[in-house]
């Protein structure tokens, strides 16, 4: 059964609930089409109607995450019989950033990365999508090592404070915290070691090790909601379809998880 509110969702109404954004505005966008409700266009009209807010010079970007091209010997749900890990390591496509799927995060980013005009960072698990006029200088360079931490596309946003918006999703997913965990002082306790598969050479694919941080989004709801108490006047909530959108400033959010995660130590 549709979720419908009070009537379909329109790309102008999607432009209209963002009108408090100004026009050349940097958005991180995350969103959950059902928590929204039926959108007429789908995904697609979604991001015409964002493109439509922020206007030619503002800048759209979403994670375009595929870490499920990733080591078989960590996976867990299913595991790989262990029989079978040699095979699929050899086996494994590379990475390619025209083709590499990121559709475990939803409709909206895997259409994302296939728009004209939208480029891709080239980190086999976690690239970062961007359209918008500055999309190459923001998205490269995307170093292997700690792929959310101060080299990265993060850091670069962070830098241009981009808008965070999460459009009827909560903030464990929100991709910014990634680099408050980079950030924290307990981030060096966290460090681990990752394969990537890169490349092909004589029918088997070749992976690259490279280091990053054990991620984890664990605490992100409570820290969003800790800012939004303690900070009310940094952020909006506005309303779109059968849901609700927050805007928030990355640059203070990202502050302030960092001094949170290291209160906790």
């Amino acid at each position: 059964m549709l979720k419908t509110g009070s009537g379909p969702v329109t790309r102008k109404d999607v432009r209209d609930a963002l009108s408090p954004l100004e026009s050349g505005s940097d958005v991180m966008l995350h969103v959950s089409l059902n928590n929204i409700g039926w959108i007429c266009g789908g995904p697609l009209a979604l991001i015409q109607g964002v493109k439509d807010a922020v206007g030619e010079r503002g800048h759209i970007v979403m994670p375009a995450h595929s870490n499920d091209i990733s080591d078989p010997g960590l996976w867990e749900n299913p595991p790989v019989p262990e029989g079978w890990i040699d095979q699929v390591m050899d086996s494994m496509p590379p990475f390619d950033l025209h083709t590499a799927s990121c559709r475990r995060l939803g409709r909206t980013p895997e259409l994302f990365r296939t728009l004209p005009g939208v480029k891709r960072s080239s980190h086999p698990h976690y690239s970062i999508a961007c359209m918008g006029p500055d999309a190459s200088s923001i998205l490269e360079p995307h170093p292997m090592d700690f792929s959310m931490g101060e080299h990265s596309p993060l850091a670069r946003l962070y830098d241009r404070n981009v808008k965070i918006l999460l459009m009827g999703v909560g903030f464990e997913n929100c991709t910014m915290l990634h680099l408050a965990e980079c950030r924290a002082a307990d981030s060096r306790d966290k460090q681990c070691s990752y394969r990537a598969p890169v490349s092909v050479k004589n029918g088997k694919t070749q992976w690259e090790e490279y280091r990053d941080i054990d991620f984890n989004s664990d605490l992100f709801q409570e820290i969003g909601e800790a800012f939004c108490t303690e900070h009310p006047e940094l952020w909006k909530t506005l309303s779109l379809g059968i849901g609700t959108v927050r805007i928030l400033p990355s640059r203070e959010l990202v502050d302030f998880a960092v001094a949170y995660m290291d209160q906790r130590l």
